[in-house]
Protein backbone atom coordinates (compact mmCIF):
# COMPACT_ATOMS: atom_id res chain seq x y z
CA UNK A 1 0.00 0.00 0.00
CA UNK A 2 2.96 2.48 1.10
CA UNK A 3 4.53 1.42 -2.17
CA UNK A 4 1.75 2.88 -4.53
CA UNK A 5 2.52 6.17 -3.18
CA UNK A 6 5.64 6.21 -3.07
CA UNK A 7 6.35 5.17 -6.62
CA UNK A 8 4.60 7.96 -8.05
CA UNK A 9 6.43 10.85 -6.06
CA UNK A 10 9.83 8.85 -6.88
CA UNK A 11 9.06 9.07 -10.65
CA UNK A 12 8.29 12.96 -9.95
CA UNK A 13 11.18 13.82 -7.92
CA UNK A 14 13.10 11.54 -10.67
CA UNK A 15 11.62 14.01 -13.57
CA UNK A 16 12.04 17.40 -12.16
CA UNK A 17 15.72 16.52 -10.73
CA UNK A 18 18.46 18.01 -12.97
CA UNK A 19 21.29 15.06 -14.27
CA UNK A 20 23.72 17.90 -14.05
CA UNK A 21 23.21 22.01 -13.13
CA UNK A 22 22.81 23.77 -16.03
CA UNK A 23 23.07 27.23 -15.84
CA UNK A 24 22.42 29.51 -18.85
CA UNK A 25 24.36 32.05 -17.87
CA UNK A 26 26.42 33.66 -20.52
CA UNK A 27 24.78 31.09 -23.26
CA UNK A 28 22.99 32.08 -26.55
CA UNK A 29 19.66 30.88 -26.85
CA UNK A 30 18.81 30.80 -30.90
CA UNK A 31 15.75 29.38 -32.23
CA UNK A 32 12.13 29.56 -33.82
CA UNK A 33 8.46 29.01 -32.59
CA UNK A 34 4.89 28.03 -34.66
CA UNK A 35 2.59 30.96 -33.02
CA UNK A 36 -1.40 30.66 -32.66
CA UNK A 37 -2.63 34.21 -31.85
CA UNK A 38 -5.62 36.70 -30.57
CA UNK A 39 -6.04 40.04 -31.25
CA UNK A 40 -8.37 41.30 -29.06
CA UNK A 41 -9.87 45.14 -30.10
CA UNK A 42 -12.61 47.24 -27.80
CA UNK A 43 -14.80 47.66 -30.28
CA UNK A 44 -14.75 44.52 -32.70
CA UNK A 45 -14.62 41.26 -32.52
CA UNK A 46 -11.47 39.28 -31.58
CA UNK A 47 -9.68 37.75 -34.76
CA UNK A 48 -7.70 34.49 -34.52
CA UNK A 49 -4.10 34.46 -36.32
CA UNK A 50 -1.13 31.70 -37.25
CA UNK A 51 2.46 32.40 -37.79
CA UNK A 52 6.41 31.92 -36.39
CA UNK A 53 8.20 33.91 -34.75
CA UNK A 54 12.13 33.81 -34.09
CA UNK A 55 13.67 33.96 -30.51
CA UNK A 56 16.83 34.47 -28.94
CA UNK A 57 17.91 35.21 -25.37
CA UNK A 58 21.64 35.82 -23.56
CA UNK A 59 22.00 34.35 -20.34
CA UNK A 60 23.21 37.84 -18.48
CA UNK A 61 23.85 35.87 -15.21
CA UNK A 62 22.64 32.92 -13.10
CA UNK A 63 18.64 34.49 -13.28
CA UNK A 64 18.40 37.26 -15.73
CA UNK A 65 18.39 37.17 -19.22
CA UNK A 66 18.07 39.41 -22.58
CA UNK A 67 15.46 38.21 -24.65
CA UNK A 68 14.59 39.27 -28.07
CA UNK A 69 12.32 38.58 -30.85
CA UNK A 70 10.34 38.91 -33.92
CA UNK A 71 7.31 37.30 -35.65
CA UNK A 72 4.70 37.64 -38.46
CA UNK A 73 1.47 36.25 -37.95
CA UNK A 74 -1.53 36.35 -40.60
CA UNK A 75 -5.21 37.15 -39.44
CA UNK A 76 -7.18 35.18 -42.03
CA UNK A 77 -10.63 36.72 -40.84
CA UNK A 78 -9.99 40.31 -42.49
CA UNK A 79 -6.55 40.10 -44.36
CA UNK A 80 -4.76 41.73 -41.44
CA UNK A 81 -0.95 40.61 -41.05
CA UNK A 82 1.12 41.09 -37.60
CA UNK A 83 4.86 42.09 -37.83
CA UNK A 84 6.18 42.25 -33.93
CA UNK A 85 9.39 43.08 -32.74
CA UNK A 86 10.39 43.17 -28.73
CA UNK A 87 13.42 43.17 -26.57
CA UNK A 88 13.56 42.75 -22.76
CA UNK A 89 14.63 41.13 -20.03
CA UNK A 90 13.56 37.91 -18.37
CA UNK A 91 14.11 35.65 -14.80
CA UNK A 92 14.98 32.21 -14.97
CA UNK A 93 14.54 29.76 -12.74
CA UNK A 94 17.27 27.18 -14.10
CA UNK A 95 17.44 24.31 -11.13
CA UNK A 96 15.50 21.83 -13.05
CA UNK A 97 15.29 20.07 -16.08
CA UNK A 98 11.97 21.99 -16.25
CA UNK A 99 13.44 25.76 -16.57
CA UNK A 100 10.47 28.22 -16.27
CA UNK A 101 11.16 31.92 -17.22
CA UNK A 102 8.92 35.09 -16.79
CA UNK A 103 9.59 38.78 -18.34
CA UNK A 104 9.04 41.88 -19.47
CA UNK A 105 9.08 42.95 -22.91
CA UNK A 106 9.21 46.16 -24.32
CA UNK A 107 8.55 46.46 -28.21
CA UNK A 108 6.81 47.57 -31.89
CA UNK A 109 3.91 46.15 -33.59
CA UNK A 110 2.30 46.91 -36.89
CA UNK A 111 -0.97 45.83 -37.87
CA UNK A 112 -1.69 45.88 -41.67
CA UNK A 113 -4.44 45.31 -43.53
CA UNK A 114 -4.55 44.21 -46.86
CA UNK A 115 -8.31 42.81 -47.49
CA UNK A 116 -9.51 46.13 -48.75
CA UNK A 117 -10.81 46.18 -52.32
CA UNK A 118 -13.76 47.88 -51.94
CA UNK A 119 -12.63 50.33 -49.40
CA UNK A 120 -8.72 51.65 -50.33
CA UNK A 121 -8.74 54.17 -47.51
CA UNK A 122 -9.03 51.18 -45.00
CA UNK A 123 -6.06 49.43 -46.40
CA UNK A 124 -3.40 50.92 -43.83
CA UNK A 125 -0.31 50.35 -41.30
CA UNK A 126 -1.41 50.61 -37.46
CA UNK A 127 1.82 50.67 -35.90
CA UNK A 128 2.00 50.85 -32.10
CA UNK A 129 4.03 50.41 -29.56
CA UNK A 130 3.80 47.59 -27.25
CA UNK A 131 4.70 46.29 -23.60
CA UNK A 132 4.31 42.49 -23.04
CA UNK A 133 4.96 39.67 -20.26
CA UNK A 134 6.32 36.80 -21.95
CA UNK A 135 6.41 33.64 -20.22
CA UNK A 136 7.82 30.18 -21.00
CA UNK A 137 8.07 26.80 -19.41
CA UNK A 138 11.99 24.97 -21.10
CA UNK A 139 12.56 22.07 -21.39
CA UNK A 140 16.32 20.45 -22.12
CA UNK A 141 15.82 17.62 -24.05
CA UNK A 142 19.89 17.65 -24.19
CA UNK A 143 22.31 20.01 -23.30
CA UNK A 144 22.12 22.32 -26.33
CA UNK A 145 18.45 21.69 -27.46
CA UNK A 146 15.84 23.30 -25.35
CA UNK A 147 12.45 22.57 -26.27
CA UNK A 148 9.46 24.59 -24.78
CA UNK A 149 5.91 26.17 -24.37
CA UNK A 150 5.34 29.82 -24.40
CA UNK A 151 2.69 32.61 -23.97
CA UNK A 152 2.76 36.16 -24.21
CA UNK A 153 -0.19 38.78 -23.61
CA UNK A 154 0.98 41.68 -25.02
CA UNK A 155 -0.73 45.15 -24.41
CA UNK A 156 -0.64 47.27 -27.60
CA UNK A 157 -0.52 51.14 -26.35
CA UNK A 158 -1.96 54.38 -27.67
CA UNK A 159 -5.40 54.03 -30.14
CA UNK A 160 -8.07 52.06 -29.39
CA UNK A 161 -7.05 49.46 -26.21
CA UNK A 162 -5.83 46.19 -28.09
CA UNK A 163 -4.41 42.88 -26.91
CA UNK A 164 -2.56 40.31 -28.42
CA UNK A 165 -2.28 37.23 -26.82
CA UNK A 166 0.06 34.75 -28.25
CA UNK A 167 0.73 31.26 -27.59
CA UNK A 168 3.62 29.42 -28.96
CA UNK A 169 5.68 25.96 -28.75
CA UNK A 170 9.47 26.81 -29.97
CA UNK A 171 12.89 24.98 -30.25
CA UNK A 172 16.38 26.04 -30.06
CA UNK A 173 19.89 25.68 -30.18
CA UNK A 174 22.28 27.16 -27.01
CA UNK A 175 25.53 27.28 -27.05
Amino acid sequence: MKLRRVLPLAFVATVLAPSQAQAVEQEWHLGGAANYGLLTFARAPSRNGFGGQLLARYGLNDALDLSLSAAAMSFLEDGRLVFSGAAGVAYVVDVLRWIPTVGAHIGVVDIVTTRCETLPELCYHDIRPTVGVPISLEYRVLPELPVGARFEPTLLLFGEPSWLLTTSLYGAVAF
